[in-house]
């Protein structure tokens, strides 16, 4: 199941509804109303004229509300443009999560998500906050931080490796129970491990704090 959305100057708050299909409930400017488009296989919101109005600081607030199908696999693709959003995949599978935050704040919860084919995720945060939790299956990610600042939250139980390439930025990799190992931080039973979280990260004048608990949800 394919969702693309795009929201500025507001709040979004996305999880799995109890049924097949999707649904959607959106709070905005009469005369601005979001653009919908969906089927049984995808969903596309977004505002018209959005760019313009968030360049002007004339944007109108949004709330949205979006419920996506319960076990479908899910491949989405988020912008944010100074707003705020919830996102949480829940237990059913991911195959593809991509988002960028301008000016945003945002979680992105895959925590309880499954990954039956390795799942891939592409996060570029430009002077914004974000949090990140990632589920014990196997995950290739690229993140990417401009003055931002980045929670990664791993299960300890997964076979992580992380590279990082620092500008004038932080992290706690080095406290995060991660073994330096050429250009990298990785698990101690990352090389044989069958299922693992491959991460590169470019961290410029920002942030980076991982957490590594029992599980992330």
């Amino acid at each position: 199941f394919n969702v693309e959305l795009e929201l500025s100057c507001g709040e979004l708050d996305v999880a799995r509804g109890n049924s097949a299909s999707w649904e959607i409930v959106a709070i905005h400017d009469p005369e601005e109303p979001p653009a919908i488009e969906g089927s049984p296989s995808s969903l596309s919101v977004s505002q018209s004229g959005s760019s313009d109005l968030f360049v002007l600081g004339q944007q109108a607030r949004n709330e949205w509300t979006v419920e996506l199908p319960v076990s479908a696999a899910i491949s989405m693709a988020t912008t944010l443009n100074a707003a705020e959003a919830m996102i949480d995949l829940e237990t059913g599978p991911v195959s593809t999560v991509s988002a960028t935050f301008n000016a945003s704040d945002g979680s992105i919860d895959l925590g309880s998500a499954s990954t039956p084919v390795p799942a891939q995720l592409d996060v570029t945060l430009n002077a914004s906050s974000g949090r990140v939790s990632l589920p014990a299956g196997s995950v290739t990610g690229s993140l990417t931080l401009n003055a931002s600042s980045l929670e990664l939250c791993i299960p300890a139980s997964a076979q992580t490796r992380i590279e990082l390439e620092s500008t004038l930025a932080s992290d706690n990799l080095g406290s995060a129970d991660l073994i330096k190992r050429n250009d990298g931080w990785q698990t101690d039973g990352y090389d044989t491990a069958a299922i693992r979280i491959d991460l590169s990260i470019t961290s410029t004048v920002s942030s980076v704090d991982v957490e590594r608990p029992e599980a992330c949800s």
